[in-house]
């Protein structure tokens, strides 16, 4: 029964994760991706969730996808002098796919277009001052 109990505390609890961004290179298309764990936890990644998460940064930059680079690299953030108490795994997802968005300037305003999204224009109106200009006549205060 002991060795039972030792074996279990030796292995740890399963524990999902989901890797979340944590840094990255719009010009070299690069997200980095990471998540934590203890040593009493055996960590279950959620590589499909993590992917998206990715991929949604690399969207944000005009990307349509995104790619691991290897399984990750791991390294102790948080040690007391007994051993790590947490270690920290960072994945380098690369953005994939051709960039979808650029910006073109018209007389008539500024267009925003997206390849991947209908076009949005944005019409600035700067009122004229020689044509908005307006006189107000002061007049004097009756304190009777």
């Amino acid at each position: 029964m002991m060795a039972l109990l030792f074996a279990f505390a030796v292995v740890g609890c399963a524990t999902h994760k989901t890797m979340v961004p944590i840094s990255g290179s719009k010009a070299d298309g690069i997200v980095k991706m990471a998540y934590e764990y203890t040593p009493y936890e055996s960590p279950i990644v959620n590589q499909d969730a993590s992917r998206l998460q990715a991929a949604k940064r690399c969207q944000a930059w005009g990307f349509s996808e995104a790619e691991a680079f290897s399984a990750g690299s791991k390294q102790c953030v948080l040690n007391y002098g007994f051993g790590c108490e947490k270690y920290r795994v960072v994945t380098e997802y690369q953005c994939t796919g051709q960039r979808t968005s650029h910006t073109t300037v018209s007389q008539a305003g500024y267009h925003v277009q997206n390849q991947s999204q209908p076009m949005q224009q944005i019409i600035i109106n700067i009122p004229n001052p020689a044509v908005t200009k307006t006189e107000t006549a002061v007049q004097p205060i009756n304190r009777h």
